[in-house]
């Protein structure tokens, strides 16, 4: 009779934690990307543009903090 082993290769953890900080790296940057591209858009509105959305120029960061980041 044969008996068959399976053995699970190891994670190396500093592998493993390189490859955690990258994808959160990555997380990062595509919420940055966001914020920025949302602030520019908006930015770009004239102010009767702003009105009717019924935002002000104050708020503008912070609508686009609160699109990227959540609450």
């Amino acid at each position: 009779m044969a008996n068959a082993v399976s053995v699970a290769p190891s994670v190396n953890p500093v592998v493993a934690y390189v490859a955690n900080a990258y994808s959160n790296f990555q997380e990062a940057r595509a919420r940055r990307s966001v914020y920025y591209t949302t602030l520019r858009e908006l930015q770009a509105l004239t102010n009767r543009d702003l009105a009717d959305l019924g935002l002000c120029r104050s708020n503008i960061k912070s609508i686009a903090y609160e699109h990227a980041y959540g609450k």
